[in-house]
C-alpha cells in the first residue's frame, strides 16, 4: 500500500508542476531555460538523448541508493517534468516562478529537487555528526 502512496504522489507532483507551466505560459509569464534547475549552465547545450542516457543513469543509482522513498519520489518527480518539457519543447524546460532579488525564475520541478537534495544532506548530515559523537 505504501509503495502505490509514492506512485501516486509521484504522478501528482508531475501533473501540478506540468499545469503550473500550461497555466503560466498562457498567461505569458514562462521564460525558457535551456540550464539545469534555477537556470545554472543555461546555454550549456547537450543533445536530449545524452540527457536520457543521464536519466536512466539516475534511476539506477537512485533505486540502489539509501536516499528515503519520499525524498527519491520528489527528487524524480522534478527531473521526469523537467525532462517532459525537454522531449516536448525542442530541449528547453519552461520556468515561471520569480526568484526575488536573484533575477532568475524556475519552476515546481526544480523546487521538488532542490527539496529533496536539501533535506537529504540536511538527514544524513545530522546522522553522520550523530555518529562522529559516539
Amino acid at each position: 500500500m505504501k509503495k502505490y502512496f509514492y506512485y501516486f504522489l509521484f504522478f501528482f507532483l508531475v501533473l501540478i508542476d506540468q499545469l503550473s507551466k500550461f497555466w503560466a505560459s498562457s498567461m505569458g509569464f514562462v521564460t525558457e531555460n535551456g540550464g539545469v534547475s534555477f537556470g545554472l549552465m543555461n546555454g550549456f547545450g547537450g543533445e536530449i538523448y545524452v540527457q536520457l542516457i543521464l536519466l536512466l543513469v539516475l534511476f539506477y543509482i537512485l533505486h540502489k541508493s539509501i536516499m528515503p522513498a519520499l525524498l527519491k519520489t520528489f527528487f524524480l518527480s522534478g527531473v521526469v517534468s523537467n525532462t517532459i518539457d525537454r522531449l516536448f519543447l525542442g530541449g528547453v524546460v519552461q520556468d515561471w516562478l520569480p526568484i526575488p532579488l536573484v533575477g532568475i525564475r524556475n519552476n515546481f520541478a526544480d523546487w521538488f529537487i532542490f527539496l529533496a537534495i536539501v533535506l537529504y544532506v540536511i538527514k544524513y548530515g545530522y546522522e553522520y555528526r550523530n555518529n562522529l559523537r559516539r
